[in-house]
Order: structure tokens, then C-alpha cells, then sequence
């Protein structure tokens, strides 16, 4: 069965304790968001908002992940280099890292602010509609994305076709499978890979390009990622 699958996976994934304080947080507040959508708005309204933003989070996951957090261009200051550490680089350098596979807090709000704000230039008086939708839809993608990263062999089709591919991404090459609950654009747009035999190995897959000639030249993420390292 489907679902007693599905159920079996989820009791493995959440054995893990960053995951499952991340779920009560994030679904407390999202619990929280829904029952005043609810409360104040039509609940066609919260749908529609729920919808409209469930079809944009296939690109929205992609251009975030391919064009914001692989850019080399939080390279110039301590500030953005300790962001990109934090962000994606010490994830990329050790992907197994359970403490920063989960999304910086401060980069969550961030990303659900600027929906909100987006939201409700295009439709007043929804601001807890998309904050409720933005909150669901991010505890999903953390929850795929969390699972990813752990040796499980998943019974569900999904998880272990999700892991699969994103365990391309991050130990054969960096520029293939941005997408990371969905496949979608990838494969609209060609960087889509099912086997490490789609794609050549990349030199930069653990780096993301920040190799030894660039770190000469911007040394902050360097300093700042041994500092972080050499911490208790």
C-alpha cells in the first residue's frame, strides 16, 4: 500500500531531530496562518492563493536555487560571504552536514516576506493567504529536501526518484537537477539529469566554482569558512 509506504518513510525521516523541530515550528506557524485565513478571508480566496503559488513554486525553487544560491557574487564582503557559507557553499562542501541542510531561519522569513509583499501587490487584502501558502509549501520543500540528504533506501517512488536526482546534483555535477521537489523546469529547459551517464562530472560539483584561483582572488568565504569550521 501507497500510503503504509509512505508512512514508513516519514517515521525514518523524522527520527532526525533537526527535521522534527523544524516541522513543529514552521507547521505550528503555518497552523497558525491557515486558521486566520480561514477565519478572515473567503476560503475560495486562501485556495486560489494556495494554487497560484503551488504553480509557481516549480520555478520559483528553480531560478532561487540556480541563479541566487550558485551565484558567485556574495564573494565581496564578510557579510554576503558568511550568507553564501550559510546559505549553500558548507552545504555543498558537505552535503551530509544534517545542522546545515535546513534553510537559514533569517533566509525563510526573507524568502516568505517577499512573497507576501509580491502577493499582495497583485491581490490586496491577502497578505495571510500567501503567508499561510508560502509557510505549507516551504515546510514541504524542507521536508524533500531534508530527506534527500539521508542514506535511506525510501520505499515511496517520489523520495527515492527525488533523492536520486539530487544526489546527482550535489556528487556528480552542480549544473544539472536544480529543482529539488519538482523536475519540472529542468527538464523544460535542459538541465535535467537521471543518471550520473546524462551529464559529465564536474571538477566544481563540491565547490560551486569557488576553487583555489578564485579564493586567491576573493579570500573572504575561504577565512570565513575556516573560521566557521574551527568553531566548538
Amino acid at each position: 500500500m501507497a500510503f503504509d509506504a509512505l508512512r514508513r518513510d516519514l517515521g525514518q525521516i523524522y527520527r532526525h531531530r533537526p527535521i522534527r523541530v523544524a516541522t513543529m515550528v514552521y507547521g505550528a506557524i503555518a497552523l497558525a496562518l491557515g486558521a486566520t485565513a480561514f477565519a478572515t478571508l473567503p476560503a475560495s480566496t486562501v485556495l486560489a492563493v494556495f494554487a497560484v503559488l503551488l504553480l509557481l513554486n516549480p520555478p520559483l525553487e528553480y531560478l532561487i536555487h540556480r541563479y541566487i544560491l550558485h551565484a558567485l557574487v556574495f564573494l565581496g564582503t564578510r557579510l554576503t560571504a558568511r550568507f553564501w557559507i550559510r546559505a549553500h557553499y558548507a552545504h555543498h562542501t558537505d552535503p551530509a552536514q544534517e545542522d546545515i541542510i535546513l534553510a537559514n531561519p533569517f533566509a525563510v522569513a526573507a524568502l516568505v516576506a517577499t512573497i507576501v509583499v509580491a502577493g499582495s501587490f497583485a491581490a490586496a487584502g491577502t497578505v495571510v493567504a500567501w503567508a499561510f501558502a508560502a509557510m505549507v509549501l516551504f515546510l514541504f520543500y524542507e521536508v524533500v529536501h531534508f530527506s534527500n540528504h539521508l542514506p535511506i533506501e525510501y520505499e515511496t517512488a517520489y523520495l527515492r526518484n527525488r533523492r536520486r536526482t539530487h544526489a546527482l546534483h550535489h556528487y556528480h555535477n552542480e549544473t544539472a537537477n536544480y529543482g529539488i521537489c519538482f523536475t519540472v523546469i529542468d527538464r523544460l529547459v535542459g538541465t535535467y539529469a537521471d543518471s550520473p551517464a546524462d551529464v559529465g562530472r564536474s571538477a566544481t560539483v563540491r565547490n560551486l566554482g569557488y576553487d583555489d584561483e578564485m579564493a586567491a582572488k576573493k579570500p573572504l568565504v575561504r577565512l570565513e569558512y575556516e573560521k566557521r569550521r574551527a568553531q566548538p
